[in-house]
Protein backbone atom coordinates (compact mmCIF):
# COMPACT_ATOMS: atom_id res chain seq x y z
CA UNK A 1 0.00 0.00 0.00
CA UNK A 2 1.53 3.20 -1.16
CA UNK A 3 1.42 6.25 0.93
CA UNK A 4 1.06 9.73 -0.55
CA UNK A 5 3.29 12.35 0.80
CA UNK A 6 1.61 15.60 1.67
CA UNK A 7 3.25 18.40 -0.19
CA UNK A 8 3.63 21.60 1.68
CA UNK A 9 1.56 24.49 0.29
CA UNK A 10 3.50 26.64 -2.05
CA UNK A 11 4.60 29.83 -0.44
CA UNK A 12 3.40 33.14 -1.94
CA UNK A 13 6.00 35.19 -3.65
CA UNK A 14 7.51 37.86 -1.47
CA UNK A 15 5.91 40.58 -3.64
CA UNK A 16 2.40 39.33 -2.79
CA UNK A 17 2.94 39.40 0.96
CA UNK A 18 1.75 42.59 2.80
CA UNK A 19 4.64 44.81 3.64
CA UNK A 20 5.51 44.90 7.29
CA UNK A 21 3.74 47.72 9.10
CA UNK A 22 1.77 48.77 5.95
CA UNK A 23 -1.66 48.42 7.59
CA UNK A 24 -0.46 50.35 10.62
CA UNK A 25 0.77 53.20 8.41
CA UNK A 26 -2.52 53.44 6.53
CA UNK A 27 -4.45 53.52 9.81
CA UNK A 28 -2.19 56.24 11.15
CA UNK A 29 -2.63 58.36 8.03
CA UNK A 30 -6.40 58.04 8.26
CA UNK A 31 -6.33 59.17 11.86
CA UNK A 32 -4.16 62.16 10.94
CA UNK A 33 -6.49 63.16 8.10
CA UNK A 34 -9.53 62.88 10.37
CA UNK A 35 -7.79 65.00 13.00
CA UNK A 36 -6.94 67.83 10.60
CA UNK A 37 -10.39 67.79 9.05
CA UNK A 38 -12.00 68.04 12.48
CA UNK A 39 -9.63 70.84 13.45
CA UNK A 40 -10.41 72.70 10.24
CA UNK A 41 -14.15 72.39 10.92
CA UNK A 42 -13.65 73.69 14.46
CA UNK A 43 -11.72 76.71 13.17
CA UNK A 44 -14.34 77.48 10.52
CA UNK A 45 -17.14 77.19 13.08
CA UNK A 46 -15.26 79.43 15.53
CA UNK A 47 -14.56 82.11 12.92
CA UNK A 48 -18.14 82.02 11.70
CA UNK A 49 -19.48 82.27 15.24
CA UNK A 50 -17.24 85.23 16.06
CA UNK A 51 -18.23 86.97 12.82
CA UNK A 52 -21.95 86.52 13.45
CA UNK A 53 -21.63 87.69 17.05
CA UNK A 54 -19.61 90.74 16.02
CA UNK A 55 -22.08 91.59 13.25
CA UNK A 56 -25.03 91.34 15.60
CA UNK A 57 -23.21 93.36 18.24
CA UNK A 58 -22.40 96.06 15.69
CA UNK A 59 -26.04 96.25 14.59
CA UNK A 60 -27.16 96.65 18.18
CA UNK A 61 -24.54 99.34 18.82
CA UNK A 62 -25.56 101.28 15.70
CA UNK A 63 -29.25 101.01 16.60
CA UNK A 64 -28.57 102.23 20.15
CA UNK A 65 -26.48 105.14 18.85
CA UNK A 66 -29.24 106.11 16.41
CA UNK A 67 -31.82 106.15 19.20
CA UNK A 68 -29.60 108.24 21.46
CA UNK A 69 -28.85 110.70 18.65
CA UNK A 70 -32.54 111.09 17.74
CA UNK A 71 -33.51 111.59 21.39
CA UNK A 72 -30.84 114.24 21.94
CA UNK A 73 -31.76 116.04 18.72
CA UNK A 74 -35.45 115.98 19.60
CA UNK A 75 -34.87 117.38 23.09
CA UNK A 76 -32.52 120.03 21.71
CA UNK A 77 -35.01 121.25 19.09
CA UNK A 78 -37.87 121.28 21.59
CA UNK A 79 -35.75 123.36 23.98
CA UNK A 80 -34.68 125.81 21.30
CA UNK A 81 -38.23 126.09 19.95
CA UNK A 82 -39.48 126.85 23.47
CA UNK A 83 -36.80 129.47 24.05
CA UNK A 84 -37.56 131.17 20.72
CA UNK A 85 -41.28 131.27 21.54
CA UNK A 86 -40.43 132.82 24.91
CA UNK A 87 -38.38 135.51 23.18
CA UNK A 88 -41.27 136.27 20.84
CA UNK A 89 -43.44 136.97 23.88
CA UNK A 90 -40.73 139.22 25.35
CA UNK A 91 -40.56 141.27 22.15
CA UNK A 92 -44.36 141.47 21.91
CA UNK A 93 -44.51 142.81 25.48
CA UNK A 94 -41.82 145.38 24.62
CA UNK A 95 -43.78 146.52 21.55
CA UNK A 96 -47.01 146.79 23.55
CA UNK A 97 -45.26 148.82 26.24
CA UNK A 98 -43.91 151.37 23.76
CA UNK A 99 -47.20 151.66 21.88
CA UNK A 100 -48.85 152.44 25.19
CA UNK A 101 -46.20 154.93 26.31
CA UNK A 102 -43.82 156.07 23.60
CA UNK A 103 -41.08 157.71 25.61
CA UNK A 104 -37.30 157.43 25.45
CA UNK A 105 -37.37 155.77 28.85
CA UNK A 106 -39.80 153.12 27.57
CA UNK A 107 -37.72 152.51 24.45
CA UNK A 108 -34.62 152.03 26.60
CA UNK A 109 -36.32 149.61 28.97
CA UNK A 110 -34.71 146.19 29.18
CA UNK A 111 -35.35 143.57 26.51
CA UNK A 112 -34.51 140.36 28.42
CA UNK A 113 -34.15 137.86 25.58
CA UNK A 114 -33.50 134.27 26.71
CA UNK A 115 -30.17 132.88 25.45
CA UNK A 116 -29.46 129.91 27.74
CA UNK A 117 -30.26 127.14 25.24
CA UNK A 118 -28.81 129.05 22.32
CA UNK A 119 -25.51 129.71 24.10
CA UNK A 120 -25.16 126.11 25.30
CA UNK A 121 -25.77 124.75 21.82
CA UNK A 122 -22.25 125.91 20.96
CA UNK A 123 -20.95 123.00 23.05
CA UNK A 124 -23.35 120.33 21.76
CA UNK A 125 -22.42 118.00 18.91
CA UNK A 126 -26.13 117.70 18.11
CA UNK A 127 -26.21 121.34 17.03
CA UNK A 128 -24.54 120.38 13.76
CA UNK A 129 -27.33 117.86 13.14
CA UNK A 130 -29.98 120.57 13.42
CA UNK A 131 -31.23 121.75 10.00
CA UNK A 132 -29.48 124.98 9.04
CA UNK A 133 -32.74 126.73 8.18
CA UNK A 134 -33.86 126.34 11.79
CA UNK A 135 -30.61 127.71 13.17
CA UNK A 136 -30.52 130.55 10.66
CA UNK A 137 -34.10 131.46 11.55
CA UNK A 138 -33.11 132.09 15.16
CA UNK A 139 -29.88 133.85 14.20
CA UNK A 140 -31.73 136.24 11.91
CA UNK A 141 -34.46 136.91 14.48
CA UNK A 142 -32.00 137.71 17.28
CA UNK A 143 -29.84 139.85 15.02
CA UNK A 144 -32.77 141.90 13.73
CA UNK A 145 -34.38 142.37 17.15
CA UNK A 146 -31.14 143.41 18.85
CA UNK A 147 -30.34 145.82 16.02
CA UNK A 148 -33.81 147.40 16.11
CA UNK A 149 -33.71 147.61 19.89
CA UNK A 150 -30.42 149.50 19.68
CA UNK A 151 -31.85 151.88 17.08
CA UNK A 152 -34.99 152.55 19.12
CA UNK A 153 -33.00 153.07 22.32
CA UNK A 154 -30.79 155.64 20.67
CA UNK A 155 -33.57 157.30 18.66
CA UNK A 156 -31.76 156.28 15.48
CA UNK A 157 -35.04 155.18 13.93
CA UNK A 158 -38.62 156.32 14.27
CA UNK A 159 -40.70 154.43 16.78
CA UNK A 160 -43.27 153.34 14.23
CA UNK A 161 -40.67 152.05 11.78
CA UNK A 162 -38.79 150.17 14.50
CA UNK A 163 -41.86 148.53 15.94
CA UNK A 164 -43.18 147.62 12.52
CA UNK A 165 -39.91 145.85 11.64
CA UNK A 166 -39.98 144.01 14.96
CA UNK A 167 -43.49 142.79 14.19
CA UNK A 168 -42.34 141.66 10.75
CA UNK A 169 -39.50 139.66 12.33
CA UNK A 170 -41.99 138.03 14.70
CA UNK A 171 -44.39 137.24 11.87
CA UNK A 172 -41.66 135.57 9.81
CA UNK A 173 -40.63 133.46 12.77
CA UNK A 174 -44.17 132.37 13.57
CA UNK A 175 -45.31 131.70 10.01
CA UNK A 176 -42.14 130.27 8.43
CA UNK A 177 -39.68 129.01 11.05
CA UNK A 178 -41.93 127.63 13.80
CA UNK A 179 -43.87 125.33 11.42
CA UNK A 180 -40.56 123.90 10.20
CA UNK A 181 -39.47 123.38 13.79
CA UNK A 182 -42.72 121.59 14.60
CA UNK A 183 -42.44 119.36 11.53
CA UNK A 184 -38.85 118.45 12.38
CA UNK A 185 -39.74 117.62 15.98
CA UNK A 186 -42.76 115.58 14.89
CA UNK A 187 -40.60 113.59 12.48
CA UNK A 188 -38.09 112.73 15.20
CA UNK A 189 -40.87 111.75 17.60
CA UNK A 190 -42.47 109.48 15.00
CA UNK A 191 -39.13 107.82 14.32
CA UNK A 192 -38.59 107.19 18.03
CA UNK A 193 -42.12 105.89 18.58
CA UNK A 194 -41.51 103.23 15.94
CA UNK A 195 -38.77 101.97 18.26
CA UNK A 196 -41.03 102.23 21.33
CA UNK A 197 -39.40 105.44 22.60
CA UNK A 198 -41.82 108.19 23.60
CA UNK A 199 -40.92 111.84 24.15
Amino acid sequence: MSTQETKPAAEKPASEKPAAGESKTESSEVRKASFWISQFCVIIATVLGVYLAATQGLKQAVAFDDIRSDKNNCYLRISLRTEMASNVEVVKAYIAKIRKNDTLSARRSALPLQMFVWDNMKFSSNTLETPSELLNGNIEFLRNINHLYGELSSSGITTETGLKRMEEAIEKLEKEIFPKFDASIAQLRASLEKRNIKI
